[in-house]
Formats: C-alpha cells, structure tokens, sequence
C-alpha cells in the first residue's frame, strides 16, 4: 500500500492539524462574510490590513511557511491573508492544475473548503513541480468539481492572478504585498518573513 505521510511530514503534518483546531472556534463569527473568493480571505474579512501572499502549491517554501502566516493571523486581528496565485514555470503543469483544483474546492464548499484544499495540497504534494502521487484523490472529488477543473472560469481565474502578479513585477514566491485597507497603501516583501517583522512593517505602513 503506498504511504501518503512520509516521516518526514509528520512533524508537520501535526502543526496543519493544531493549527485548524485553533481556528475553528476563531473562524466561526467571520463564516457568513466574504466567504466568496477569489480572492479567498483567511480571518477577519473586516481587518485594516491584508497580507497579500503570492503563492504556488508546489513550493515548498510555500508549505512551510503557510501555517506560520496563518498562526500570525489568528493572534492579529487587525490583519487578514488572501491568497493570490502565482504558479512557476518550473512547476509545471502540477502548480497550475492544484491552482484550479483548489478554487474549485471554495467555488463549492466556500472559503473553509477552499483552506481546507490548499492545506490538503500542502500535506501530500511532492513539491518542486512533482505534483500529487498517481492515483490520489481529492476527498471532495464529484462530478460538479469535475467540470469545474475542466471549465474557463476557473483557469481564468488562476491565469488572471498570475498574469496580474508578473504585471507587477512579481516573479517569485511566497511573496507578500501588505495592504492597508483604510488608505490603500502598500508595501510589498519577499518572503518568508519573519512574524516579528511582519508585525513591524504592518505598523510601519499605518503610519502617516
């Protein structure tokens, strides 16, 4: 029988789990708003600022730096996260068809299910353009997220991101662009950054 979990994974493989357990109980009276992406927000779609991350599912800093940017985002909540796709070249074609496989999973089941995909991506994807194992299923796989991963809308929705990010100037990830809602300032970062940073240039970008 083929193992999904390599050791290697399980350490954190456990950090997903905690950290979906925390935020149960923090997402619920945020559930009925903003559920509609794309872009998918994480926390409090009211929130001053965003931290825009420019990502791609097959990154692998990426994976391991998207449970630390959520933890970061449950204890602040001034500062929401929406997730912006950007697939590499080199990642081909495995980052784009996750792109679309995940939009799918929020198109259907909200903002939860699309969270929820990305996390499932993360925890079984080869990484480096290698991709899913044949043969692994997505548990929310059915007919109507069939032909959501083979429709327009949702390749239209990936390639548009990406095409904005490169318009920008944006090329590698994760990359974040920091937003402050009230005055529509922005600062962007390469990343991973640091939370103590991040925090850092969050106040630096509400300054007058």
């Amino acid at each position: 029988m083929r193992k999904l979990i390599s050791a290697s994974n399980v350490k954190w493989a456990v950090g997903w789990l905690a950290l979906a357990g925390l935020a149960f109980s923090w997402w619920q009276p945020f559930r009925s708003i903003g559920d509609n992406g794309p872009p998918w927000i994480y926390g409090n779609p009211e929130a001053r600022f965003t931290v825009a991350l420019y990502a791609d599912l097959e990154c692998p800093h990426c994976r391991i730096y998207l449970p630390q940017l959520q933890r970061w985002i449950v204890t602040n909540d001034h500062v929401n996260l929406a997730w912006y796709h950007l697939p590499l070249p080199q990642h081909e074609p495995s980052a784009s068809y996750e792109a679309r496989l995940v939009e799918c999973a929020g198109q259907l089941e909200g903002r939860e299910g699309f969270w929820g995909a990305v996390a499932w991506v993360y925890l079984l994807t080869q990484s480096n353009g290698r991709g899913l194992d044949a043969g692994t299923t997505y548990p929310g796989s059915s007919p109507s997220l069939q032909r959501c991963l083979t429709g327009e809308q949702v390749a239209q929705t990936v390639d548009g991101q990406k095409a904005e990010a490169l318009q920008n100037g944006l090329s590698a990830t994760p990359t974040l662009r920091l937003i402050d809602n009230y005055t529509q300032r922005t600062l962007t970062l390469q990343g991973p950054i640091e939370p103590d940073a991040l925090l850092s240039a969050v106040d630096l970008l509400s300054e007058p």
